[in-house]
């Protein structure tokens, strides 16, 4: 359909669509839109178009896709000062933080477009663990900017960092380190991070200021609805630089249900042209395991416990109080007497492999190659199956507790 707008409003778009400018120019977060550009919004965003003088459209729309008209602009004035204050000053470091649903991937989308009018590349450190656009859920990811944008889903990940995790809660050490391992990489070029959106709570804040601490930023950008962020930034203002703006009125908040979906297109994107691949458990390191207990079982400890099980064990933990085993089939009846008997622990047993459960593929220097779907994991036999694109130089598969099938869609996260 063709519409048309006048010069000063706006025009918000929900995907999947696509935009056309037919007649007049604009803007789109920060990217400069001229006659005959054609921009695509992908299912599950919103992009806002600002037109500077009368202008003509061609709008498609797909499934669930919706427009409107908007007098004025979108992006807030004081988005405009805080990109004009840290263009002008080219800090080293810039830190974006504010809650869920408050804007902060578009704001580095505005941001990086306004920077790399002046310097290129413009790095950004992508570390919403939860909602990740550049890497894949569960993962930190760096990427270049060279050119005007409008999806940071569209910008490849030059280095990924494999948390395990979707939410910073169990995992802050994780990401502290993932985040310092991007900083050092991107040394040298002006450097946005774009942080998680946990912020209520003590935890949270301490979480926040050690971010601060740990990397020394030259400027904190603070997106507020009101005032949820003034515990961690008036706390940094002797530290660094603090501009505070707004969260667009327009931003729409996501369900749970949104929110997941966004996570399964980024597996998606990270599984494409996977192939199930065999590993030997004697040729790669395996890190980490799957359900938190302290340790994982040795083969040989599968093997004997297996005998006194009569049932083969795939897989295996122990605690200081329980084992947890999952078996290839039934176990035998007074099996698991038995081994509680010689073991002295409680002794919990899932029949059968429970299904996939995501994996980061990392070579000898602990790069991550890709991501994979383990499919199942016999220290008895010594052999791991899994689900995924890479192909080679394998060192360590990293294990976590997320739940996946081999099409990237979110089982139970925990059993």
């Amino acid at each position: 359909m063709k519409i048309s707008i006048e010069g000063g409003n706006s025009l918000l778009l929900a995907g999947p669509a696509s935009l056309a400018v037919m007649r007049g120019s604009g803007e789109v977060i920060g990217a400069p839109l001229k006659r005959g550009d054609r921009i695509v919004v992908r299912e599950g965003i919103q992009l806002p178009f600002y037109f500077k003088r009368r202008s003509v459209v061609e709008v498609t729309l797909g499934k669930g896709a919706t427009y409107e008209r908007v007098e004025g602009g979108v992006i807030p004035p004081s988005w405009e000062e805080v990109a004009e204050e840290v263009a002008r000053t080219r800090p080293r470091l810039t830190i974006v933080m504010g809650g869920v649903d408050s804007g902060k991937t578009t704001f580095c989308t505005y941001l990086a477009n306004k920077l790399v009018e002046i310097a290129k590349p413009i790095a950004i450190i992508d570390g919403d663990i939860g909602q990740a656009n550049i890497g894949a859920p569960a993962t930190i990811g760096l990427g270049l900017i060279e050119k005007h944008l409008t999806d940071l889903f569209a910008v490849e990940a030059e280095e990924l960092y494999f948390v395990g995790a979707i939410s910073p809660g169990g995992a802050l050490a994780q990401v502290l380190r993932g985040l310092s391992h991007m900083v050092k990489i991107s040394k040298g070029k002006l450097t946005i991070v774009n942080t998680d959106g946990w912020i209520q709570g003590s935890d949270a804040k301490e979480y926040k200021l050690s971010i601060v601490r740990l990397f020394k930023p030259d400027v904190v950008v603070g997106l507020q609805r009101e005032d949820e962020l003034e515990p961690v930034l008036q706390e940094i203002e002797d530290e660094c630089k603090v501009l505070r703006t707004e969260a667009p009125k327009t931003i729409r908040r996501r369900s749970r249900a949104e929110r997941r979906l966004h996570r399964e297109r980024g597996y998606r994107k990270f599984l494409a042209d996977s192939k199930l691949r065999r590993f030997s458990v004697e040729e790669v390191e395996i890190v980490g395991n799957l359900f938190g207990f302290e340790k994982m079982m040795t083969p040989n400890e599968v093997q004997r416990y297996s005998e006194t099980l009569r049932q083969r064990i795939l897989y295996g933990e122990e605690g200081h109080g329980a084992l947890f085993l999952i078996t290839r089939g039934a176990v035998p009846r007074g099996g698991i007497s038995e081994l509680r008997r010689e073991v002295g622990k409680e002794v919990a047993v899932i029949e059968g492999w429970p299904g996939g459960f995501l994996v980061g593929l990392l070579d000898d220097e602990n790069r991550v190659l890709g991501l994979g779907v383990l499919t199942e994991l016999d220290l008895a036999r010594g052999t791991m199956r899994i689900y995924t694109p890479v192909e080679e130089g394998v060192a360590r598969i990293q294990l976590s507790k997320l739940r996946l099938t081999r099409e990237g869609r979110e089982r139970m996260m925990t059993l």
